[in-house]
Parts: structure tokens; C-alpha cells; sequence
């Protein structure tokens, strides 16, 4: 499998303050919660103010750097990469999620603007950025034939799994992270044809999805819902270039005496 890819890019305001904790190795772990609103358009085709909210974790010097200026509120910046990993449930079974882990973090002023016009507050009185940023880039191999259907409301639902394959840990082991994208209307048409094995880029932003099983406990997910998918052209490796065959020097001529130093050459 070729080496993958994602980035992301966040703008929104912290909810809570952080957390802070240290490892056993004396590394920072910071993990904070960010919010902001996208204007998006929906699977009914009309746009929207969309929520969002993600948690965020930051490492060593990242973390270090910022932790204690994050009031609620603040206007964060963050540039990262999508990490997956496994959680064990209560029941023993394994379930696995996405992390957004900060590569970058810079905290915005707000400069001429009036905090209490850029900001919505949600049911629990949490600040939420309403020009916010949540975009998410990534390059994978297509796990399993994309599945594409029609919705009720006339339009077409996609959905595809894609393997990012990072690069090599210092074990010299790759790890794969598993994302899984939906797609809707133009974009789900975008998604049919797309095979297992084929590389494809996908553009769109990161989402969570929360629902009760049939059991009465609460899940959640999260996505990447697609605003662009495009199939990436697999180029196969150039065959070796051969030197040429050259011919070995030919023997020199039995006919032709050899001349000694001391005889040197005779003149004409």
C-alpha cells in the first residue's frame, strides 16, 4: 500500500478549559474542546448552520506552550493530522475512534471583533464560533467497492472506507488509521466506480455522529463528509534501465608486433 495522508485544519472557541496530564516519561498531554459552526448544505440540498465539536489533543511542547492561555472561549487555531485509536468497552469489545491530533496551535485575538456577535451559545451555555474552520484533507486506498445509493428525498447517498497508510514508526513498523466518508448528492455520484484498492483524495469536513443502540446505550462515530472526491491515477513503477550491451574490447592484433620502450617508434 502506498503512504497516505490526511490533514486537518480547525478554527472555533475552546467550550471548556483543558486538560492537562503528564505521562510516565514526563511528556504533556493537553486536551481541549472546540466548537464552531459550519454553513453547510444539506443531504435535503438547503444550506445550513451546521454545529460541530471535537475534541483536540496536543503533545509535549505544543501543549506546553498554550495550556494555561486557553480560557473558555478562546479563539484557537489548529493545524493537525487524524490519528486512529482502539478503545476497549465496558463489554470487552473493542471500539475504535478518531482523534484530532494538533501538529500546530495558535491562539487568535480577536482584534476589532466583538466576541459576543461572533459567538452562539448551545443549550449547556457554551460559546460556539460562527465563522468557524473544519476542514479535512486525506489520501488512501479504498478498503471496499464504494456503496452508492438513492434517497428518498431524490438524491444519492455514498458511502466508501478508505486505509491511510502513515508514514513508518520508529520500529520501522507503518500503521494504518481507517476513515470512513459519506458523501451526498454530486459528491456521491463522485463515489461510484471507486473499487477496492483504488487510491483516492478526499476534501470535506470531520463530523460526529451519536445514536442509542438497540441495547439503550449511547455511541458515537466520527466521519469525513466529502465536498470532493477524486480517484488518484495509480502509475506503475518504471522497469530498471539496463546498461546497454557494449561489446568487449577486441583482442589485439597477432599480426602487429608489440614495440619495446627501447626501440621507440620508427620513423616514415
Amino acid at each position: 500500500m502506498a503512504i497516505g495522508w490526511t490533514d486537518i485544519t480547525m478554527l472555533g472557541t475552546t467550550v471548556r478549559e483543558p486538560e492537562v496530564r503528564y505521562t510516565a516519561e514526563a511528556l504533556a498531554v493537553m486536551q481541549v474542546d472546540l466548537a464552531g459552526n459550519d454553513r453547510q448544505v444539506d443531504e435535503d440540498g438547503v444550506l445550513r448552520e451546521r454545529p460541530w465539536y471535537h475534541r483536540i489533543t496536543a503533545y509535549g511542547r505544543q501543549a506546553e506552550r498554550i495550556m494555561d492561555r486557553l480560557p473558555v472561549g478562546a479563539r484557537l487555531f489548529v493545524h493537525g493530522h487524524l490519528q486512529q485509536r482502539s478503545v476497549q468497552q465496558p463489554d470487552g469489545r473493542l471500539r475504535h475512534t478518531l482523534d484530532v491530533v494538533a501538529d500546530r496551535l495558535e491562539l487568535f485575538d480577536w482584534g476589532q471583533l466583538d466576541p459576543s456577535s461572533e459567538v452562539v451559545l448551545d443549550a449547556k451555555q457554551q460559546p460556539r464560533l460562527k465563522n468557524a474552520k473544519n476542514q479535512v484533507r486525506l489520501i488512501g486506498n479504498v478498503v471496499r467497492d464504494a456503496d452508492v445509493r438513492d434517497v428518498p428525498n431524490g438524491g444519492a447517498l455514498g458511502r466508501v472506507s478508505l486505509a491511510v497508510n502513515t508514514a513508518r514508526k520508529p520500529d520501522g513498523e507503518a500503521r494504518t488509521h481507517f476513515v470512513d466518508v459519506t458523501a451526498w448528492r454530486e459528491h456521491a455520484e463522485a463515489c461510484r466506480g471507486l473499487q477496492k484498492g483504488v487510491p483516492a483524495y478526499v476534501e470535506g469536513r470531520l463530523v460526529t455522529e451519536t445514536w442509542a443502540g438497540n441495547d439503550g446505550v449511547r455511541r458515537w462515530a466520527t466521519r469525513v463528509e466529502a465536498r470532493r472526491i477524486e480517484r488518484i491515477q495509480r502509475f506503475e513503477p518504471r522497469a530498471s534501465l539496463e546498461a546497454p550491451d557494449v561489446p568487449a574490447p577486441a583482442e589485439a592484433n597477432p599480426q602487429v608486433a608489440s614495440v619495446s620502450p627501447q626501440q621507440g617508434l620508427k620513423s616514415a
